[in-house]
């Protein structure tokens, strides 16, 4: 049986307001609140509602089976808070039923972790003080900002407390190599590599809809199928969808793409019977790499403890 692992990510920045030239040292407010409220609200309403929704009402119709994760920027919590609260008390029902792991992630949505290291680690903080205190959670995974991950950074993780790290599984990295394993740190084998299925996350955040596409329509049976194609050995799937939906306000499609795309994971859900869809903290407990050493080249081969397929 193959884990399955969603990771949905929420984020939206604060707008800048038009600055001109003679502004400078006499206007010192940057942000334009109108826009602010005006996008975020059109956003939430469109598709982070709709979304939220569907996947609580998965969750409640699985008895428990159906679990994900998300990530949500400061920032983008904040402007919910002031702008769309009945957002947040969708992922507060979502927290509540204890199938829904929150991911810790920089609080700006910042490239703070390539220059600053202090500046990355409070940000980080000020992210997982927001989660415990309207959720009660406190996240034991990272996942920066656009899935930015380098070796120089898991001590810092470590350090901090957490278990793992969600990253990109970018061909030009990996070679020959499989996302769909467990790796490690080198700088600090602590700590758990969990990698992007490219392939099988952009076929829903992209190609879903895409009528050219050689593949196109994407049925459930045909995803899962593809899904229990791939080799025996690998038993984790990693599928990381970006739900940063400014793309709403440009392409008319997209917002019933994003229904439909929700819909097409509760099929997912219902036909991939023999798939287990996990939490990052339970596929990092219950599994353990077994390394081998191939061309000099160290891989991590993911076996699960067989309790995890009773959770």
């Amino acid at each position: 049986m193959k884990a399955i692992c969603f990771n949905f990510e929420i984020h939206q920045p604060f707008r800048l307001k038009r600055y001109r030239f003679f502004d400078i040292g006499r206007d010192h407010y940057y942000f334009d609140d109108f826009t602010n409220d005006d996008i975020i609200t059109r956003i939430a309403h469109n598709s982070y509602i709709p979304a939220a929704e569907t996947l609580l009402r998965m969750v409640e119709g699985n008895q428990g089976r159906f679990r994900f994760s998300i990530a949500i920027s400061g920032v983008a919590f904040e402007q919910f808070e002031h702008y769309v609260p009945e957002f947040i008390d969708i992922l507060k029902k979502l927290a509540d039923t204890g199938c829904v792991e929150f991911v810790a992630q920089p609080f700006a949505y910042s490239l703070a972790s390539l220059a600053d290291p202090e500046e990355f680690a409070q940000q980080i903080a000020d992210t997982c003080s927001i989660l415990r205190s309207r959720f009660g959670v406190t996240p034991k995974v990272v996942r920066n900002t656009e899935l930015i991950y380098d070796d120089d950074l898991a001590p810092q993780l470590t350090a901090m407390g957490f278990e793992g790290v969600l990253t990109e599984g970018a061909k030009h990295i990996l070679g020959w190599k499989s996302p769909n394993y467990i790796y490690t740190a080198a700088s600090s084998p602590e700590l758990r590599l969990l990698l992007r299925n490219s392939k099988l996350s952009d076929d829903i955040a992209y190609r879903f809809s895409d009528t050219s596409w050689s593949e196109f329509p994407l049925t459930a049976d045909k995803y899962v199928s593809w899904i229990a194609a791939t080799p025996m050995e690998e038993q984790i799937v990693n599928i990381f969808l970006n739900m940063d939906f400014n793309i709403l306000l440009f392409i008319p499609w997209s917002i019933n793409n994003i229904e439909l795309s929700v819909f097409l994971i509760n099929n997912i859900c219902w036909k991939g019977q023999a798939l287990k869809y996990s939490f990052c903290t339970f596929i990092i407990a219950f599994s353990f790499p077994v390394i081998q050493h191939l061309c000099n080249v160290c891989v991590n081969f993911t076996v699960f403890d067989p309790a995890f397929y009773s959770i």
